[in-house]
């Protein structure tokens, strides 16, 4: 009798619960776009009609590569797939090529310290160099030299950007 008295405090209790739950309103999905709402700001352009923004230089352009390639590195690192690290250093070798001819037509000039262009082209060659280091340790599958190469080459982002950009 006992269990059937427990069976009974179940089902009164999951009547409660859904009788709880079709008087409660309807939740949006939490995915759902909120409802539209009047609008108080003055007519205008919407933010897309607006002029497209300038498209980045080639230094800009290395350095949004260097960027996602420096994440996708740390993340190779922390699973010991160094075997994906070489795709990132090939796609920043590629932009290099155009900044390089960027510099020796001389449409780009850092920001800071523009005028110091050689000690800033031995630098990025020395940065290169680093990255080169970094493609052979992830190659030989060797995750301590990958790991302590990747904080030179990081080392390299700070120093460039202390001196020529910030």
């Amino acid at each position: 009798m006992k269990a059937k008295t427990w069976f009974g405090v179940l089902i009164v209790a999951a009547s409660g619960l859904l009788v709880s739950c079709k008087s409660q309103p309807e939740k949006a999905p939490m995915n759902a776009e909120p409802p539209a709402q009047p609008s108080t700001a003055p007519a205008g352009p919407t933010p897309s009609a607006q002029a497209p923004t300038a498209e980045p230089n080639p230094v800009q352009s290395e350095m949004r590569l260097l960027h996602e390639a420096t994440r996708d590195w740390v993340t190779a690192i922390a699973n010991n797939t160094l075997d994906t690290i070489p795709t990132g250093i090939h796609k920043v070798h590629g932009a290099r090529m155009v900044t390089e001819e960027a510099l020796k037509k001389g449409s780009y000039k850092p920001p800071k310290n523009g005028d110091d262009l050689d000690a800033f082209i031995k630098q990025d060659e020395a940065f290169h160099d680093e990255l080169v280091k970094l493609l052979k340790a992830s190659k030989a599958g060797d995750l301590p030299a990958t790991t302590k190469q990747l904080g030179v080459v990081l080392e390299g982002c700070t120093s460039c950007h202390t001196k020529y950009r910030f």
